[in-house]
């Protein structure tokens, strides 16, 4: 029969034949053991596990009676020394015919690493945002217990192993029909994820080589995962309202009421250190069944935080994450940005002045005195106005920052820098460039506020215009220009007017302050009034002994707040008084 797997089956058909002339009866019988002793045929629960399809019966003459014999071992044997008996009465005696059988069955010697596992208690999860106690998964791949089987095959040669159970919502044994080689081992991994709180228990059936069917029994119990607060009170922390840098903190306790060791690390959102809300532990931590831990939860604002109301979560084993409690608070803090950190005037000619709008911006909730500083190296050259004051909460300030170079101002700030003191000083080069980057807004209650200004100094304007003037000596004459101011703000211009020919005289003059208003133009009137004649075509004055000169002459400058400016030369002809008649 050959050599067998246990539960393995195999048929064999024998052929008695009947040559006789008549028909004759006949009967099977099994000889079992070293004693032979007769065994009836058909026993499928004990050894030799052989059965056969008639064992006796009638054999027809001339004919083949087919007789099917079925091997379908139950255990581990061998077959050797058992003979398969067919008697034939002949007369008064019986003729016998003996059939030897050999062969035998073995099982698989496939181990497994156990064949029980209880899992214990695990948790289990609902969905949704809960509250402390009432836990929540983001995935359900994440919530398990999971355990190795161990299958080793001992046998010398491979075999086949696969499972018959199929997958339940609760547990699932991943294995797919996988061959062992000899004296190898199969890793075959077991997941329990509980879906509701009862006690579970299963048994997993593994064929071996399609015949040996080998058991593994599972058990567990699904419970709620409970990490909650000691006292429900604590599920609302209220921080108060507080000013920058006067911390607040708060204490709360966690208890594990799980039945089951509960690993833990306290998180947000990502909002609550956005908020200055720290916490201890901040490492993961363990609580065993009925152990509670303290938590520590500081509010350490520093800037203005508008009321909060934000949850601390429990990150929990598995992914499962319980939301534990909620604080709230608010920071009353001065808030104080400036618009700009850093102002470009360009070009600026020198006497003239540019200006740039900044404004100051208190964001906070209380009101603070500003004050800003300039290094005395360029506190004459740039101003902010106003220079100091108070800004109330949810305020703006609209300051003005001011480059205002003259001759005077630039050769002090040559004389105090280090690198333009290497190279002698030209009175006449007024073209540098200057950068502060320091002006400091001094704050009550804030970081100093830091502002950059930087222009550049033009000796200059691109153009210089003549104004002509014609009046008898002793009388008062005019003349006028259009100045445009292409800005959107008014301007107001004072004016410098000099008479240079003769030296040390007021001939001409003009209004001390003009205002332009904004994309607008306004007209500035000259006066020309002369206390002596020109010289025309005299050679000079019989009464002072002095030559007189050819032309009176004079400039006028204005400066624009854009930086550039407006000049003018003025050229004066004075003619005899008309005779008195």
């Amino acid at each position: 029969m050959g050599m067998l797997q246990v539960h393995e089956r195999r048929e064999v058909v024998l052929y008695l034949r009947n040559d006789s002339k008549r028909n004759f009866n006949y009967r099977m019988q099994m000889l079992v053991g070293a004693n032979r002793k007769p065994k009836p045929i058909g026993s499928f629960e004990k050894p030799p596990y052989i059965a056969l399809s008639n064992s006796h019966g009638v054999a027809a003459h001339h004919e083949e009676t087919p007789i099917e014999l079925k091997y379908a071992p139950r255990d581990a044997h061998m077959l050797d020394g058992s003979i398969l008996q067919v008697a034939i009465p002949a007369g008064p005696v019986e003729e016998t015919f003996s059939i030897a059988l050999t062969g035998g069955a073995k099982r698989s010697r496939v181990e497994f690493s156990f064949l029980s596992h209880d899992f214990g208690p695990c948790f289990i999860a609902r969905g949704g945002a809960t509250m402390a106690g009432e836990p929540f998964a983001p995935s359900e791949d994440m919530r398990y217990e999971r355990v190795e089987l161990i299958a080793t095959n001992r046998d010398d040669s491979d075999c086949l192993i696969s499972s018959s159970f199929q997958r339940e919502p609760w547990l699932d044994v991943q294995l797919n029909a996988a061959m062992i080689e000899a004296g190898a081992s199969l890793r075959i991994p077991i997941v329990f994820s509980p879906r509701e709180v009862c006690e579970y228990m299963q048994r997993i059936e593994f064929i071996v080589n399609d015949y040996t069917r080998m058991h593994v029994d599972v058990r567990g119990r699904g419970c709620p995962l409970k990490l909650e607060l000691t006292d429900s009170d604590m599920q609302n922390i209220d921080f108060g309202i507080t000013r920058g840098n006067e911390p607040v903190s708060r204490q709360v306790r966690l208890v594990n009421r799980s039945p089951r060791p509960v690993t833990f690390q306290l998180s947000d959102e990502k909002e609550l250190a956005e908020h200055a809300v720290s916490w201890t532990p901040a490492h993961p931590c363990t609580l065993r069944p009925r152990q509670t831990v303290e938590i520590e939860l500081r509010f350490n604002p520093t800037y203005r935080i508008a009321p909060f109301r934000l949850p601390l979560l429990a990150k929990c084993e598995h992914g499962v994450e319980v939301r534990l409690l909620h604080m709230t608070g608010t920071c009353h803090a001065i808030e104080m940005r400036l618009s700009e950190h850093s102002v470009f005037f360009g070009d600026v000619v020198v006497g003239s002045q540019a200006t740039k709008p900044v404004r100051l911006h208190n964001f906070g909730d209380l009101g603070a005195k500003f004050r800003f500083e300039i290094g005395s190296k360029y506190g004459k050259i740039f101003s902010v106005t106003p220079s100091e004051g108070f800004v109330r909460p949810q305020e703006d300030i609209n300051l003005m920052v001011a480059f205002h170079p003259t001759h005077e101002r630039i050769m002090e700030f040559k004389r105090a820098d280090k690198h333009a003191r290497k190279s002698k000083l030209d009175p006449k080069d007024m073209n540098i460039g200057i950068t502060v980057r320091d002006i400091r807004c001094v704050l009550e209650g804030h970081p100093p506020l830091m502002l950059e200004a930087s222009g550049k100094c033009v000796s200059q304007p691109g153009e210089t215009k003549l104004l002509e003037f014609f009046a008898q000596v002793r009388t008062k004459t005019q003349n006028s220009f259009v100045i445009q101011n292409p800005t959107d703000s008014d301007w107001k211009l004072y004016p410098q007017v000099a008479t240079q020919e003769p030296p040390g005289t007021n001939y001409f003059s003009c209004e001390k302050e003009i205002v332009v208003p904004a994309k607008k133009d306004a007209t500035l009137q000259v006066y020309y009034m002369p206390l002596t004649m020109t010289a025309g075509d005299a050679t000079g004055s019989p009464s002072s002994g002095k030559p007189r000169v050819e032309k009176h002459k004079g400039t006028i400058f204005l400066g624009t707040p854009d930086g550039n400016a407006v000049c003018y030369e003025l050229e004066g002809e004075a003619t005899p008084p008309e005779a008195q008649r």
